[in-house]
């Protein structure tokens, strides 16, 4: 049986390198955990995009592939912004190799 301790996402292992990309050091495993990590980098730069607060709408990931347990790159991008909403997806890789993908839409909270 798992514990709450197992289930526990480890935002502050995120390294942000600029407003779209972030790295964890090896040892996250789990597609749960890393779509939960990724999910931060896109709220992040959405936040950024938006210059304000947001709602989350939808969102979705796809596993490509089991991270073995090494360093991991997330990257998000702006696929589409209007006034109220903003479209991003995100990707996560292992060595160059695609772990995961997303997509998520947020409403942008007016002030």
């Amino acid at each position: 049986m798992q514990s709450d301790q197992d289930q526990l996402v480890p935002y502050g292992a995120l390294t942000y390198s600029d407003i779209h990309a972030a790295s964890v050091a090896p040892g996250v495993t789990g597609s749960d955990i890393i779509g939960a990590l990724l999910g931060r980098v896109m709220a992040r730069h959405a936040r950024a995009l938006a210059g304000g607060d947001l709602v989350a709408v939808s969102g979705a990931f796809d596993v490509l592939g089991a991270a073995g347990g090494g360093a991991l790159a997330f990257s998000s991008q702006l696929d589409r912004q209007t006034r109220s909403l903003i479209f991003v997806s995100g990707s996560v890789s292992e060595a160059g190799a695609p772990r995961l993908k997303a997509t998520a839409l947020y409403r942008i909270r007016s002030a």
